[in-house]
């Protein structure tokens, strides 16, 4: 067992994008993680919306997915910030699946401040190892900060492996 998947929820599309270029770099598997009722379109709205969610740490349901933590050695995680901190869907699927002993990689996207996002999702991950965690300024293309994050997260999985 030493596969990776990227697990991960895009508002904006740009965790989308961000999963398109990690499949090809690592070859890992790809869950793309949706609420069960959909965030209004509205940009004005959803900070509203998905402020108020993220801040109260609501847990919305999501459309069915499946997922078996013991295929994999490493996940990452992709998240948008929202209120300084991660989005309902992601903290949705940390309460429903236990994860533990794996290796882990945190990013979050955001257009201004990641916040508190990185340690929060370290306090919802206990008993795993964080080997790689990173902010990526939106909007996320195939650049130069997306290679030294694939890099840096090869040389952390290596690292993880001796």
């Amino acid at each position: 067992m030493n596969k990776t998947i990227f697990i991960y929820f895009s508002y904006s599309g740009d965790n989308d994008n961000f999963a398109n270029i990690l499949q090809r770099e690592l070859n890992c598997d790809i869950l793309k993680l949706q609420p069960e009722k959909k965030y209004t379109n509205s940009s004005i709205k959803i900070l509203f919306q998905g402020g108020n969610e993220a801040l109260r740490k609501k847990a919305p349901a999501l459309i069915p997915y499946n997922f078996d933590s013991s295929k994999y050695s490493t996940i990452i995680f992709g998240t948008p910030v929202w209120a300084w901190t991660l989005s309902p869907v992601i903290r949705t699927f940390l309460q429903d699946n236990t994860i533990s002993n794996k290796d882990i990689v945190l990013t979050c996207s955001h257009r201004g401040s990641p916040g508190h996002t990185i340690d929060n999702l370290i306090q919802l991950l206990p008993n795993n190892n964080i080997i790689f965690n990173q902010e990526i300024h939106a909007p996320i293309a195939d650049n130069y900060e997306i290679i030294q994050i694939i890099d840096g997260i090869k040389k952390a999985r290596e690292v993880a492996s001796d």
